[in-house]
């Protein structure tokens, strides 16, 4: 018998629910989507609901011509990315999101806008919007990626508007 016998006892795996979402397949269905701006980068320090200690949370806080607000978790990692660049702060050396915006820029292309479009299971989903002269080309990222390289190549940030309507009535913490 090992330590993980009848862990999983009663939990039963619906195949249908628990599908993996083909984001390429998705027919292209027209998105109402806002521009927003980071209004900052916040670390939450609070007590453990057990009791065990404190936990800390950080997220970049979104925010609409509207006043709606979009507050999405992220990695420490990604939190000081997403700082230097809303800083306008330049290392001395290039980081990950810098050498990304490079190359893109070297291949001729131009990071034209991103959306954090999809809200999943508490899981936000977001695309990067590059040009290269006639040709679009989106890339799948995490939106703390997108948001990173958004204020490095200075491109606009969109959320889709049925995106921050659900927010606004989930609690989205993780």
């Amino acid at each position: 018998m090992s330590d993980f016998d009848g862990l999983f006892d009663g939990w039963h795996n619906d195949p249908e629910q628990n599908k993996p979402i083909d984001r390429e397949k998705i027919e292209d269905v027209p998105l109402r989507e806002k521009e927003v701006h980071v209004v900052n980068i916040y670390e939450a320090i609070s007590e453990a609901l057990d009791g065990s200690g404190r936990t800390t949370e950080f997220f970049v806080l979104l925010k609409d011509n509207s006043g709606r607000q979009l507050r999405i978790s992220i990695v420490k990692e990604m939190a000081h990315a997403i700082y230097i660049a809303h800083r306008r702060i330049r290392p001395d050396r290039p980081l990950t999101h810098d050498l990304f915006f490079n190359v893109v820029e070297k291949l001729g292309g131009r990071i034209e806008r991103v959306i954090v479009d999809d809200l999943l299971q508490s899981t936000f989903y977001a695309r990067i919007i590059i040009q290269k002269g006639d040709e679009t080309i989106e890339m799948d990222a995490r939106p703390s990626d997108a948001i990173a390289l958004a204020l490095r190549s200075r491109a606009p940030i969109y959320v889709a508007d049925q995106v921050l309507a659900i927010s606004e009535n989930e609690d989205l913490s993780e």
